[in-house]
């Protein structure tokens, strides 16, 4: 199918090669060079299923004017352009985006930690770019840290495969079939149902995975105890289950786990240093009732406000720089009676520190610099 895509682009007679990029689900991506224009493009062709007669990706421009304002929103990756094309009886939209040389945020999240400051720079990118979404009617309905890029330092959200417009008239569209670990509350009933606010709920889960690292991938991660009771009753094994068997078990496991607002503390546990401030601000955005979660603009007010120790772990211990003109480091110490956690600071760039807390409890500790 790759190689009937390409013939079906190049047909087009508007670009020089195309590189393979590696692509998951019904879609295929590429790089190539405009011919007349000779700047870099990232091509990415989207099967259009029947079910998506509806769908704002068989009204191309409308997408296209949506996202190529001027001047281009910095937190959007740019549409130049986009078009049906005939791949044998098969339609494929042709998204022809602005080149980026960054890397996504979930290949980051896996190469190292990000701190908190750099987290929130991040995610308020994230935000703004949902913002201008959002003053379009439109929802991105698959949020997640492979589908924002970034370009040095900006946070850019890509891949519209999964975009709607939701008409002035309407509250929701019908949610996206993707990425179920992503899919709120209102995404599990019937109907499946997907809101302004739904995107909230994605991009809080992005913004927890900054702060704490990224989420498992296996499905079997997720299982509730409910389901394993359930498998255990039944006399079933998840582990000899087809494919399709787990996908159906692990469907009903996120519907529980985000219903019981459970999907984040069993997902990741949170890092010790993870800010109260931070927590209490995810904690509105993942509500299950969409009606109380926090609103978009809301979320970029209050997470604009927030100022928080960037906290990076070192070897054995921890050290947060130029936190209220202090230097900050936490380290565990083994006593007779169990470990210590003691807090020491130091005047910014003197190196010479000082004790100031010791106690048992680490997450105090961390609560404690913050509260300086």
């Amino acid at each position: 199918m790759k190689e009937a895509i390409k013939e079906a682009i190049q047909r087009l007679n508007k670009f020089d090669s195309l590189e393979d990029i590696n692509e998951g689900g019904n879609s295929y991506a590429f790089c190539s060079m405009h011919r007349q224009l000779q700047s870099k493009r990232f091509l990415k062709a989207i099967y259009l299923s029947n079910d998506e007669q509806d769908s704002i990706l068989r009204e191309p421009r409308t997408l296209v004017s949506a996202l190529s304002t001027t001047p281009n929103p910095p937190n959007i990756v740019k549409i130049h352009d986009a078009e049906i094309i005939a791949v044998g009886n098969d339609q494929y939209l042709l998204l022809q985006m602005e080149w980026i040389d960054g890397r996504s945020l979930q290949t980051i999240l896996e190469s190292r930690s990000i701190g908190q400051q750099e987290g929130v720079r991040i995610g308020l990118g994230l935000l703004h770019g949902l913002t201008h979404l959002h003053h379009q009617r439109l929802v991105h309905r698959d949020l997640k840290p492979g589908n924002i890029l970034l370009d040095r330092h900006t946070a850019k959200i890509t891949d519209f495969g999964s975009v709607a417009l939701i008409n002035p008239n309407e509250t929701f569209v019908n949610a996206s079939k993707h990425s179920d670990l992503y899919v709120p509350a209102e995404g599990w009933g019937t109907p499946r149902k997907y809101f302004f606010s739904s995107d909230v709920y994605q991009a809080a889960l992005v913004l927890y995975q900054l702060i704490n690292g990224p989420f498992p991938t296996e499905g079997h991660y997720y299982l509730t105890k409910t389901v394993k009771a359930r498998l255990k009753r039944e006399k079933r094994s998840y582990e000899a289950m087809d494919g399709f068997a787990k996908a159906t078990v692990e469907k009903e496991s996120f519907a529980e786990l985000t219903k019981k607002e459970r999907l984040l503390i069993t997902a990741k546990a949170p890092r010790p240093y993870y800010s109260v401030q931070l927590r209490r601000l995810i904690d509105k955005a993942v509500k299950a009732n969409p009606s109380e979660r926090i609103s978009l603009a809301d979320f970029l007010t209050r997470l604009s406000h927030i100022s928080v120790p960037d906290w990076k772990p070192v070897d054995e211990h921890f050290i947060a720089t130029n936190w209220k003109s202090w230097d900050w480091q936490i380290y565990l110490v083994k006593r007779r009676k169990g470990l210590e956690v003691n807090v020491e600071r130091a005047r910014h760039n003197t190196n010479k520190y000082r004790k100031t807390l010791a106690t048992t409890d680490l997450n105090s500790a961390f609560r404690y610099v913050e509260a300086q």
